[in-house]
């Protein structure tokens, strides 16, 4: 979606291209909902439990897994809660230097992509990640839970979900 909605229009006489391309801009809440509980889900699997998890073992291949599953989900989450699609690989740092919402968890994903597997402060990072989340969800009402364990976050986004499409469905009766 990223590609139909940036860029310049050079030419719409009719402005028919220029509206139609607006209701791209953004994704149903419903969507962004769904999408928000799976990066939440895997915040919490690779970077909360299963990093730790690996770290004690000393599985240096399961550390890496973990961490880049971290990254990329948390990736996908700021992009869901500041609103904008997420784009091509090698500029998703560099979109996220313009964020109006949690802009400071580019450093610290990048500050995280820098650590050694082994520093301690690596869990320290994550964790700092997971509250800033937790915080913007709350400030956006789409949780009011304080657990910063991501796993409850996520089942906070369902249940508002599940309240938003009851809530459709009523009306379409």
């Amino acid at each position: 979606m990223r590609t139909a909605t940036n860029g310049e229009v050079f030419d719409d006489p009719l402005g028919k291209f220029s509206k139609r391309r607006e209701g791209f801009l953004r994704e149903p809440e419903t969507v962004r909902l769904k999408r928000l509980c799976l990066s939440l889900g895997r915040m919490a699997q690779a970077g909360q439990y299963n990093f730790p998890r690996a770290k004690r073992r000393e599985a240096i291949g399961a550390m890496y897994f973990s961490l880049s599953e971290f990254i990329q989900a948390s990736t996908e989450t700021a992009y869901l809660l500041n609103e904008t699609y997420m784009p091509f690989y090698k500029w998703k740092i560099r979109g996220m230097e313009t964020f109006r919402r949690i802009p400071e968890l580019c450093t610290l994903l990048e500050e995280l992509m820098q650590k050694d597997l082994r520093d301690t402060g690596v869990e320290k990072i994550i964790e700092q990640i997971c509250r800033m989340v937790v915080g913007e969800l709350n400030a956006q009402g789409i949780s009011d839970r304080k657990e910063v364990f991501l796993e409850e976050q996520k089942g906070a986004v369902f249940e508002r979900l599940v309240l938003m499409e009851r809530k459709k469905g009523q009306k379409d009766d």
